[in-house]
């Protein structure tokens, strides 16, 4: 009986706080192109989501392709969803401007070749970006640009310069779940 009693109060529960949802919401991503991945947005306000992403960054130099997955944690402020919705605008798909941090992973290039035998670095990256996002349907398009500075573990890599900071950007295609 406690048993049934629990289940429904968690029931009436998650009726009533969907019922008063408004904002943000949690999604699902596959994003297609710069940056292909996986990520997951989980709403923690009405303006605001964590985002958890796995991506895969490419790039061809000398010749040679490398491939390097990543992993990042961020936090997305979305500060005019609130205004776009009460003005009847698309809001699905957390369809709004944003500005957000995030500090990811950035592992060892995962391919074989001339240039990365001797120089394979991983690092921190940190970024500070503006954004936007536009959501057709199960479809979206989303641009971001910011600047960010990656702590190379290897200080020998060529890369790793003396920058503070360098200038951002990421276009995505993507498909939510």
């Amino acid at each position: 009986m406690k048993k049934i009693i629990l289940l429904l109060a968690i029931t009436m529960a998650s009726i009533n706080t969907k019922a008063q949802e408004k904002g943000t919401e949690d999604l699902v991503k596959i994003n297609l192109t710069l940056s292909p991945g996986f990520g997951v947005e989980k709403k923690i306000g009405d303006k605001s989501t964590m985002d958890l992403s796995l991506k895969t960054y490419w790039s061809i130099e000398d010749s040679d392709a490398y491939i390097r997955p990543s992993i990042y944690l961020g936090y997305r402020y979305y500060y005019n969803i609130l205004k776009r919705e009460s003005k009847g605008k698309n809001t699905k798909g957390n369809s709004a401007s944003f500005i957000t941090t995030n500090i990811g992973y950035v592992h060892k290039n995962i391919t074989n070749n001339k240039y990365w035998n001797d120089i394979n670095p991983y690092g921190i990256d940190c970024n500070l970006m503006w954004g936007i996002r536009r959501t057709f349907n199960w479809f979206y398009l989303e641009g971001q640009i910011g600047g960010g500075k990656t702590w190379w573990h290897d200080k020998q890599y060529e890369h790793a310069g003396t920058k503070a900071i360098d200038w951002r950007g990421d276009i995505i295609i993507g498909f939510l779940l």
